[in-house]
């Protein structure tokens, strides 16, 4: 599991190394080039010229001047520039380390950064927050614009690494190595479009926790970032002699006629995440457009929501595809709004449904013990429909995704689509989910990563886990089609391989 730090948390976690485990700044810094001048030669960045590292007065820039020593001990070709003079005590003991070694560094002021191949950006990185201006804005735009490759330590200057766009000059790499946890500003557009392929460098933070400390680790965590090898395992067995009720019957509620499709594609999505039943509600003036239902599917008239214990023959629920809540039927609307307040079993409320969302913590009765238990449930609105749920602007979520998804995650499972997808839950960190791309940006995604997330819930998994799997398995789907021409009927297929890879 790789974790996601605030500027100000990054700075005490580096406190906490040095205070209770006996690591310097120092050797912090030396780990962090090391591993960024392993980076740079493993992949072979600086085979198309020289390598120019431009450094600047804090602890980003004596990382700089580490990685251009450690650039010279391998015979690599590397020119340093002073941005501005060192002013901490780790950037000059660093600069004065490499004049021993005999690479003399060069002012800024007129050098020439053109006719290099690579350009190392150890300017900032996380150590400003306010605009770049003068000199060192102009410098800073100038080595955007120069070298065949631009590699940023850490963050590139001029972005702040908590996130927003970039107020001022700011330096455009090619990839970001960024140190320790990650910064939010690596899953935030626009400043993660400033960053180009982030590359995690670990300095060894993952031991702290287990360090006898006042202050908790735990509390200088914003984000969880998970992987196939975190999440995989969380996806529920099927086991040899296995039948169809035990991988759980799931309700699907959607269907108007003039989106029928989103239905299909939910119902389509269930099986392919494995779930054993799908039943869909859908009004019968929209059933002669089912023809591309999946035969395997029972169909019936959302009337049938209204009959006391309904729910009981399922083992969860998908509201929300393809529904049109002004249109509902008044009887529809409060039989909905009952199953999320009410229903025994997971629910998951997406599109049409989620202004029927109850934001207050829920409990329900347990069908198989007595007295109640936290509800599973789970709302997976694009930032549009996130921001009529948080009575806010679109523009004002994705300012800040990651608190409006801590928002609506208050009281239950909430995930917030788009470009690094954002699960939350309460009691839980945020998980980040990097998996996806361009591909996914079509019709219908949506009503396949809803139908999924419901399928792994009936399956069995907590709303939370079901929808950090159904978003990084949606994600890796995507990843696997063509970048133009697919449809998100395409993923389908991708999801059932994806899940068979995983179960063998």
């Amino acid at each position: 599991m790789r974790f996601v730090s605030s500027n100000e948390q990054t700075r005490r976690l580096e406190h906490l190394c040095d205070r209770e485990a006996g690591v310097s700044s120092l050797t912090l810094m030396e780990i962090a080039a090391r591993a960024v001048v392993r980076r740079i030669v493993g992949e072979r960045w600086n085979r198309t010229g020289p390598t120019v590292v431009v450094c600047g007065p804090g602890n980003n820039g004596g990382d700089g001047y580490a990685v251009a020593r450690g650039l010279l001990g391998l015979g690599v070709d590397v020119r340093v520039v002073e941005a501005l003079p060192p002013k901490t005590a780790s950037c000059i003991h660093q600069r004065e380390a490499l004049a021993r070694c005999g690479l003399p560094v060069h002012s800024a002021r007129g050098d020439s950064l053109e006719g290099h191949g690579v350009v190392v950006d150890a300017v900032f990185g996380a150590g400003l927050s306010r605009p770049l201006e003068g000199e060192v804005g102009a410098l800073v735009e100038r080595m955007a614009r120069a070298g065949d490759l631009r590699v940023a330590v850490d963050l590139p200057s001029g972005v702040h690494g908590d996130g927003g766009a970039p107020r001022g000059p700011y330096f455009r790499a090619d990839h970001t190595l960024m140190l320790g946890h990650y910064k939010p500003a690596a899953f935030l557009p626009p400043a993660s479009a400033a960053m180009g392929v982030v590359w995690l460098e670990e300095l060894g933070f993952a031991a702290l926790p287990q360090l006898r400390t006042e202050e908790k680790v735990h509390d200088l965590i914003l984000g969880e970032v998970p992987d196939g090898e975190d999440l995989y395992p969380l996806i529920p067995a099927r086991r040899l002699d296995a039948h169809k009720g035990d991988a759980g019957h799931l309700l699907v509620v959607a269907g108007h006629p003039t989106m029928i499709g989103a239905s299909v594609l939910a119902c389509q999505a269930a099986f392919a995440a494995g779930v054993g039943q799908v039943t869909l509600a859908a009004p019968s003036r929209s059933w002669p457009a089912l023809r591309g239902l999946p035969p395997e599917v029972m169909v019936q008239e959302p009337s049938q929501l209204y009959e006391p214990g309904f729910c009981e023959g399922f083992d969860g629920v998908v509201a929300g595809p393809g529904l049109r809540i002004e249109e509902l039927q008044p009887e529809t609307r409060a039989a909905l709004a009952e199953i999320w307040s009410g229903a025994a079993i997971p629910v998951l409320f997406d599109a049409g449904a989620l202004p029927l969302v109850n934001p207050a913590p829920l409990e329900v009765a347990s069908p198989r013990a007595s007295g109640k238990r936290v509800a599973q449930r789970l709302i997976t609105p694009h930032p549009g429909e996130a921001a009529r749920l948080l009575e806010t602007t679109t523009a004002e979520v994705q300012q800040d995704r990651m608190g409006a998804a801590r928002r609506l995650s208050r009281h239950h499972a909430a995930l917030l689509k788009g470009p690094h997808t954002l699960v939350g839950a309460p009691g839980h960190h945020l998980s980040i989910n990097t998996a996806g791309g361009p591909a996914l940006a079509t019709a219908g995604s949506g009503d396949v990563l809803a139908g999924m997330c419901g399928a792994l819930m009936a399956r069995g998994m907590e709303a939370r886990d079901a929808a950090r799997v159904g978003a990084f398995v949606h994600g890796r789907a995507g990843e696997r089609l063509p970048l133009e021409g697919a449809t998100a009927g395409d993923l389908c297929p991708a999801i059932s391989s994806i899940l068979t890879e995983c179960a063998s």
